[in-house]
């Protein structure tokens, strides 16, 4: 009598995972580990990987926070009350010179630009069309490429080279990888140049949704989720083209 084999107890994950790079911050922290002590000087290095706050956290936010406690007593909708998300519509109207900005319809608080930049691809990205392609510039955020691959698309970096003005030349994207294409990560302010994106004469914008990740150079640490951004190449799409999930910060 033969005994059965033993179950396999191996936790299985997605095979997609593999595909993933370390995190920058924690290649960073591997990189700089040790060299966090004081010089022979006393000073101390300043980290500008993660771009925290270095200094106190001002008196009146804290007073703020303080006051508004007591009102925090249950969960917040996904959707945000619709009284920040007004207040915050307002905003982007006056800050971006926007005409109109539906608070109803186009703002969606989220916890962070990655939450919001990962969803966005995981509901525009078909991987069932062959060759499912997402372009984003290089350097990039890392979330771009996470979010691409694990969506089943394959990412196209597009160089930020110094014969271009370290600005992503999307009109160098071969037409091919244009029909490939079903949506575009914009960085703008550009990170880590601190450049800022340009009209372009890129043929495939009019073609597939943009994700819109506006972020000012790193020493800014305040973010804002919002669904479109004026000044941009997709200033002139369709309207119906005009998706977007973008982080401004300021």
């Amino acid at each position: 009598m033969t005994s059965s084999p033993a179950p396999d107890s191996t936790l299985r994950l997605a095979p997609a995972l593999q595909l993933l790079q370390p995190y920058p911050f924690e290649r960073l922290r591997a990189l700089l580990a040790g060299n966090q002590r004081s010089t022979a000087s006393g000073l101390r290095p300043i980290d500008l990987s993660i771009g925290e706050p270095k200094h106190a956290t001002p008196a009146l936010v804290l007073d703020a926070l303080r006051n508004a406690v007591t009102e925090v007593s249950h969960y917040p909708t996904t959707a945000g009350a619709i009284t920040l998300r007004e207040t915050i519509s307002k905003w982007i109207q006056r800050r971006h010179g926007l005409q109109h900005l539906d608070a109803a319809t186009q703002v969606l608080p989220v916890l962070g630009s990655r939450e919001a930049l990962f969803a966005f691809a995981q509901v525009v990205i078909d991987s069932t069309v062959t060759g499912a392609t997402v372009l984003m510039p290089n350097p990039f955020y890392q979330i771009y490429e996470g979010a691409t691959l694990l969506a089943g698309a394959q990412p196209h970096y597009v160089n930020s080279v110094a014969a271009n003005g370290f600005a992503p030349d999307w009109d160098a994207v071969p037409p091919a990888t244009w029909a490939r294409t079903q949506l575009v990560y914009v960085c703008s302010p550009d990170n880590p140049t601190g450049r800022c994106c340009a009209r372009t004469n890129g043929q495939g914008f009019s073609n597939c949704p943009i994700g819109m990740d506006s972020s000012s150079p790193p020493t800014s640490a305040t973010r804002r989720s919002i669904s479109t951004k004026h000044g941009l190449p997709w200033a002139r799409l369709p309207r119906h083209r005009h998706s977007a999930a973008a982080n401004t910060r300021d």
